[in-house]
């Protein structure tokens, strides 16, 4: 691996050490004038089983949802809580530092 050719500049940002900015920055960055905003839709279908879509919005609501922007912020932080991740037919185990969540499941709260 060593011997490939290595790209030392992303839109003159010298990556030559390996660290990169991360993707979200990035597109902020390129799209001064966009919201700072970035939302992901999670969707189930009918039968609570399968997926049916999520979306993800960078600068954007998603138009089922731009009614959310004038919501009262009512705390100044989430809670999500998980109880399993497939991605590509491929189950993840989950963990989680917060006490309250049960096993198996993993709960993340943002300040």
């Amino acid at each position: 691996m060593s011997n490939l050719p290595r790209e030392r500049s992303v839109n003159g940002e010298d990556t030559s050490s390996g660290i990169l900015s991360p993707i979200v920055s990035d597109l902020f960055t390129l799209h001064a004038s966009a919201p700072m905003l970035t939302a992901l839709t999670l969707e189930r279908s009918a039968n609570g089983e399968d997926t049916s879509g999520s979306v993800l919005s960078v600068g954007e609501y998603d138009p089922r949802f731009t009614n959310v922007s004038a919501t009262p912020s009512s705390s100044s932080r989430w809670t999500l809580v998980m109880s399993s991740m497939s991605v590509n037919g491929k189950d993840y185990t989950l963990t989680s530092d917060v006490e309250a969540s049960t096993d198996g499941s993993t709960m993340q709260v943002r300040a």
